[in-house]
């Protein structure tokens, strides 16, 4: 690529980077998962081709026998696959005799491939290392490298694409691959940057079974009129099988953030479960699949023989005729039928239904293109897996693909120009098609083969969609008024033209036109800047994307289903994008992470009763940020289950704490089902069947979601009812310093004793130091540990001349400038027993991050001197709560936290009393390893009673003798003992609530 300068060519270069390398990485990332695509998908394709043929490995066709060099794979790229058969030539049909056409659409050259390189660019003669773990272990005792395509076509053939469980026979025990092991794979290669982490598959098989059986029940009730409440009490209503499919295929399920499509995957499994479990599974003729049953298991559909519960695995039928001779009842009767089918029926119909499900059922959107392609792919192989040869050709042609690309869309999710709401109806009346049409072109162009058929759709779609953006355009309140204020403007000149007017009326006319004509240009700008912002360019347009989900007056319907794993990115990768969600999102935060907007978006694009079901961080429900949408939540939504993750790591490639939170879209307040898991589930719904807690969603109105008996709530509730947040209080809340090399700046009593013996002027910067294990409950047990304080600044500060007007007489945290030598200099004349002891540290203290304008500095730091004043100091990350109070002066590592401002000696009791113990213990976050993290974010909504002059005073006086009693180190369990009564007081705690808490 960087030797043709392929760059040129994009039309958006942006989109693939800031800088060059990164625009050649992210082209070169795409085009790969574009081939890899393609490659593995013809893998499975070649796997199923044997299996089907009874094992036939003349059906083989990824080898370097047959595809040699990469010019000969663009050939089976574009002028194999991507060629029906009838239009093959006569070379390609006679070399590639095997290979069936199944669509075009993964194999016609790419936008992408067509403005850069496609892969017979590739240089043959490249060469890859095999790494030391390899799988192609037995050829590593042969060889370092191998060519890059014999490498890939190696690797592959040690797994097995062409098993579909365990119990099959596997050659050699490879290794098998199907698709959710695809899905795990494309996801490592593909989220590594935009926050999507791999869904486990007992948690996806869980989330779908829940929220689409749901969702069933919401759809017979509507159409049916029925008042039923659960999905087992389908069973015995159903009485129209026709009509039953028909109610299940107008589900509509989306992911917002579709990623590898591992739920719409999970989804489509799911409802073909369903439909088998209600007896309504039903061949193109209407008999139904009788003596067959599907049923998810591990994810993945299963569908076996009642009777001896063997797999239903595809072979080509016989293409003759076997006549079997019957008796019965004394009568001698035949059957003709072909060997297999059965099988040809059942597979037939397995691949009917789920194009019919991927079709009108499925929808998803990603910001990432490559996850777009991905996950159609995985949708494809889905199908492929039910993939038949055709009656009709004498069994010699599989069943095309349908075009499902147009489902899975591209865009920004949380963005979108268009409100939900946005009027249509002049839109409509103004273009010559209707939504009918337009749902009618959409769904011609899923079934269409023909490409050039395929594009023409493809426009017509895209007119529409560009229509309705001007006309939804055209009726926005601001062009109105704009139109109104360019009227206003025209009337007013022309009536200086008809009218003779005098010298005052024209001042008067003259000032009109100068304030129209102020606004005008003040709109014009507005509505140029909206159109022209650069926010948008990825946005999704849910107001008319999807047809499937407006009705025919072109409202917007939204769908039953929403579910997913929002992308775990923080706030601060965000900046760009927070002043456009403040405007779209009630629940907004500065503080919060991208997931919390997604609860919002779903609820607004579900229909009224659907359900949404989504696995994120559960840290929204206890801090500060997660206020708003837990508000949002409670109020606007029917909670139904919350099943926490706590205790038990789901995703191995993060350690982030999650939950899975399932509601219904209705303004109700009922109960729900919580359940806290402790340890990885075999089967998570029996746990949550028999273990699940039912919970009033009216106790969470306000304040933090902790899950706890109903006695604990009565306590929870006092303790905010006579508390007010720290965040409130005249408080200021810091961590510790940071020196980047404890080693050098950390100092022991003797070498502190030396380096002021030597010189005396040491002692002004060596200062007093806490480390986090040396805080104790009320007073930090003081270790002998000392700080080299030279904060940012203090060298060029201090050198200054007095008369300069940057001289300071203390040293403050600076930006400045200063030779090297000089300043080096300078120390080594102002405190050379200092200098001395740090020279040794000069090359490790140069690499390290956390340093000011020298080595010898601390970095820049604008709280330096609240550890000069009165404070308190707790550890921040701990497995036991203690907080100290400090006047001394005593600098804190970052492995603490401080806080100075008013009532500090009343706050230390009351933060080291059991009641509090026992509220951070509940809510504050946790490590891992269970550890609490007492971070600002975690002790900003601690609830603390303000206290009356006289109950400051009492407090005061017991701390300062349990302090007096500890550095005298006497016993001082009676006043702190004292301390937790006078705070049960405060709060009003019952005697029985005190005894729960501390049992607790």
């Amino acid at each position: 690529m960087q030797t043709e300068d392929v760059l040129h060519r994009l039309p958006d270069q942006l989109i693939y980077g800031l800088t060059k390398d990164e625009r050649f990485f992210n082209v070169a990332l795409e085009l790969g998962i574009t081939w890899i695509n393609r490659i593995l998908f013809l893998k499975l394709l070649e796997g199923q081709l044997i299996t089907y043929h009874q094992g036939n490995k003349e059906y083989r066709f990824l080898n370097t026998e047959t595809i040699n060099d990469f010019d000969e794979l663009f050939k089976l790229f574009h002028k194999v696959l991507a060629v029906n058969l009838g239009e093959r030539s006569e070379a390609i049909k006679t070399q590639y005799s095997r290979i069936p056409y199944l669509n075009s659409s993964l194999f016609e050259i790419s936008e992408l491939e067509d403005q850069t390189i496609k892969i017979n660019s590739l240089d043959n003669s490249g060469h890859l290392e095999l790494i030391g773990t390899t799988i192609l272990k037995y050829i590593k005792k042969k060889a370092t490298s191998l060519p890059t395509l014999n490498y890939l076509f190696q690797f592959l053939d040690a797994y097995d694409f062409a098993s579909e469980g365990a119990e099959d026979v596997q050659e050699d025990n490879k290794t098998i691959i199907n698709a959710s092991v695809l899905g795990k794979v494309f996801e490592k290669i593909n989220g590594y940057k935009d926050g999507s982490i791999f869904t486990p598959a007992f948690i996806t098989m869980y989330m779908c079974k829940a929220s689409i059986r749901l969702a069933v029940v919401e759809k017979f009730n509507d159409a049916k009129k029925w008042k039923i409440k659960q999905f087992d009490e389908l069973y015995n209503k159903i009485d129209d099988k026709k009509e039953a499919n028909e109610i299940i295929n107008s589900l509509k399920i989306c992911d917002p953030a579709v990623g590898s499509g591992h739920f719409l995957v999970s989804a489509l499994n799911e409802i073909i479960a369903i439909k088998s479990e209600l007896g309504i599974l039903m061949d193109k003729n209407g008999k139904t699949l009788r003596d067959i049953k599907a049923e998810v298991i591990d994810d993945e559909l299963y569908v076996y023989d009642i009777e001896t519960f063997d797999q239903i695995k595809y072979q080509v039928p016989s293409t003759k005729t076997i006549t079997t001779r019957y008796n019965f009842g004394g009568d001698t009767f035949d059957i003709n039928k072909k060997t297999n089918s059965e099988k040809q029926r059942v597979f037939e119909t397995l691949f009917h239904e789920k194009q019919t499900i991927i079709e009108n059922c499925l929808f998803g959107v990603d910001i990432n293109p490559n996850s777009v392609k991905i996950c159609r792919l995985r949708l494809w192989i889905e199908l492929l897996k039910n993939a038949y040869y055709k009656a009709e050709t004498n069994f010699t042609e599989l069943e095309t693909l349908p075009n499902i690309d147009i489902n899975i869309k591209c865009g920004n999710s949380l963005l979108s120009r268009f409100a939900l709401d946005a009027d249509l109806s002049k839109a409509l009346k103004s273009i010559k098609y209707d939504v009918k049409a337009y749902r009618g072109f959409v769904n011609a162009y899923k079934n269409e083969k023909s490409r050039e058929v395929k594009r023409g759709l493809q426009k017509i779609i895209d007119t529409i969609k560009t229509d309705f953006r001007t006309e939804i355009g055209n009726n926005d309140p601001k062009q109105i008024k704009l139109s109104k204020l360019s009227g206003d403007l025209y009337n007013l000149l022309k009536q200086g033209k008809l009218f003779e007017l005098d010298s005052k009326q024209k001042k008067l006319q003259k000032e009109k036109q100068t304030k129209l004509e102020a606004e005008i240009t003040k709109l014009s700008k507005e509505i140029e800047e909206i159109k022209s912002n650069a926010i948008y360019k990825n946005a999704f347009e849910w107001r008319f994307e999807f047809p499937e989900v407006l009705n025919n007056n072109g409202e917007f319907e939204g769908f039953d289903v929403i579910i997913g794993n929002p992308p775990y990115i923080r706030h601060e990768e965000i900046k760009h994008l927070k002043p456009q969600l403040e405007k779209d999102f009630t629940v907004f935060n500065s503080s919060a992470d991208i997931l919390t907007y997604f609860f919002e978006l779903g609820n607004k694009i579900l229909k009224p009763k659907g359900s949404l079901s989504f696995i994120v961080s559960n840290k929204f429900f206890k801090v500060s940020y997660g206020d708003n949408l837990r508000s949002y939540l409670i109020q606007n939504t029917l909670l139904q289950q919350i099943i926490e993750f706590d205790k038990v790591n789901v995703f191995d490639e993060a350690t982030v704490k999650v939950a899975i939170v399932q509601f219904k879209k209705e303004k109700l307040s009922k109960t729900f089902t919580y359940l806290d898991v402790l340890a990885m589930p075999k089967n998570l719904e029996t746990i949550v069947n028999e273990e699940g807690k039912e919970y009033e969603q009216a106790l969470f109105n306000n304040g933090q979601w902790i899950f706890q008996s109903e006695s604990l709530w009565k306590i929870y509730h006092k303790i905010n009812e006579h508390g007010t947040a720290l965040s409130g209080w005249d408080l200021k809340i810091s961590r510790g310093l940071l020196t980047g090399f404890n080693e050098a700046f950390l100092l022991d009593e003797e070498t502190k004793n030396r380096l002021i013996k030597e010189d005396e002027n040491s002692e002004k910067i060596i200062k007093r130091l806490i480390r986090g294990r040396e805080v104790e409950k009320y007073q930090a047990n003081f270790q002998n540990t000392y700080l080299i304080f030279i904060p940012k600044g203090y060298t060029i500060k201090r050198n200054l001349p007095k008369d300069n007007i940057n001289y300071v007489s203390e040293p403050t945290p600076r930006y400045g400038n200063m030779e090297i030598d000089t300043a080096w200099d300078w120390l080594k004349d102002n405190y050379p027993a200092v200098a001395k002891h740090l020279r040794p540290f000069k090359a490790s203290a140069e690499k390290r991050q956390d340093k000011g304008d020298y080595w010898w500095e601390l970095r820049a730091c604008d709280y330096y001197d609240d550890f000069e004043k009165p404070k308190l100091i707790w550890k921040r990350i701990g497995s036991k709560l203690r907080f100290s109070y400090d006047e001394s002066g005593t600098y804190t590592l970052d492995s603490t936290c401080i806080a100075t401002g008013k009532h500090l000696k009343y706050l230390v009791g009351v933060l080291n009393s059991k009641l509090i113990e026992n509220e951070l213990n509940r809510f504050a976050p946790k490590t891992g390893t269970g550890d609490l993290i007492i971070s600002v974010q975690a002790l900003s909504p601690l609830q603390i009673p303000i206290p009356t002059p006289e109950q400051e005073t009492k407090m005061n006086e017991l701390v300062d003798k349990i302090i007096a009693q500890k550095q005298q180190g006497e016993g001082s369990k009676a006043n702190e003992a004292k301390i937790d009564k006078m705070v049960y007081q405060l709060y009003h705690i019952t005697p029985e609530e005190q005894k729960l808490i501390e049992e607790k």
